[in-house]
């Protein structure tokens, strides 16, 4: 019997992902940051075989683990500690995680041989997200904000952010009136870009957003108080066709 309360006050206090547009929103806004009230993202898969595992240690993702047409390669990661933790070889992403009642800020460097790349922002409520990222080979930024109105999920991208040239484009995620594990994504005009769908599991959650042509599929899963012992890795070469890995979990490539 104690072992069923246990279990029934983990999933209390752990499910806060009750619907398709609630899920959404925390993946897109808690990916990869072990929080104790979220699910963190643990893997991603798409249609062209392409993967990424992700390691964590403690609360903090360690490291990234990518599959890119056959080729695997690994990414560090470093938190709230100083650049003396950095190897200076290939990429690597140091980051500052600090909170102000219930709003968690994120920066996250990327450096390229010790030098720094580029650099990224977060601010994020239960509710909403504010991101700041690169976006462009001239220092071009964008800045991307999510947020809850009424039962849909918005998401608006400024292009080109601080400029004369700046344009928003919106996508909204609307639930399903008959199923709310299910919920559909429409870009500029109102059409149809994709559909989602939410499955629970014993230890989180997966959602799979696809369209004709494309399919990828998150496994989030909640804090289970374990922590991984961190080992020495060796140095590994990263794509020089690689750019950065973005605070909304996008491994990004140049052209």
């Amino acid at each position: 019997m104690k072992r069923i309360l246990f279990s029934l006050m983990i999933l209390a206090i752990y499910a806060s992902a009750n619907t398709c547009t609630e899920a959404w929103f925390e993946i897109n806004a808690y990916n990869y940051i072990y929080t104790k009230d979220h699910a963190h993202l643990d893997s991603a898969y798409y249609n062209d075989e392409s993967t990424e595992k992700y390691i964590y240690n403690k609360e903090h993702l360690d490291y990234l683990i990518t599959k890119e047409g056959g080729e695997i390669h690994t990414i560090n990661f470093y938190w709230n500690s100083d650049e003396s933790v950095l190897s200076k070889k290939g990429t690597e992403y140091f980051g500052i995680i600090k909170y102000s009642e219930d709003t968690l800020f994120i920066t996250l460097t990327n450096y390229h041989d010790g030098v720094v790349h580029e650099q990224q922002t977060a601010k994020i409520t239960n509710k909403t997200l504010d991101a700041q990222y690169p976006d462009g080979p001239n220092g071009e930024i964008a800045f991307e904000k999510i947020y809850f109105q009424n039962d849909s999920l918005v998401k608006s991208i400024t292009y080109n952010y601080g400029t004369d040239s700046a344009e928003v484009h919106k996508t909204i995620i609307v639930s399903d009136e008959q199923d709310d594990f299910k919920c559909k994504e429409y870009g500029e005009k109102e059409i149809k870009n994709f559909s989602l769908e939410y499955v629970k599991n014993d230890n989180g959650y997966a959602i799979k957003r696809h369209n004709e042509k494309y399919s990828r599929e998150y496994f989030m899963i909640y804090p289970t108080g374990t922590t991984a012992i961190r080992k020495q890795r060796p140095a590994v070469k990263i794509s020089p066709k690689a750019r950065f890995f973005d605070l909304l979990g996008r491994y990004k490539y140049s052209k």
